[in-house]
């Protein structure tokens, strides 16, 4: 048998399962139904270096 996993899937999985509070994607339609806020990584960049963290 082969099985082929939706890597995007196992990512968001483990991504819930480790406490992870943003997800950084260049695909963020790839996320629309998350639970998880997804960012791009120019949000990402951006944010980071207004806020410091």
């Amino acid at each position: 048998m082969k099985v082929l996993v939706d890597t995007n899937v196992v990512q968001y999985v483990a991504a819930g399962e480790n406490g992870v509070t943003q997800i950084i994607t260049r695909n963020k339609s790839d996320y629309e139904i998350s639970d998880i806020p997804c960012v791009s990584p120019v949000e990402f960049t951006e944010s980071t270096l207004i806020s410091g963290d």
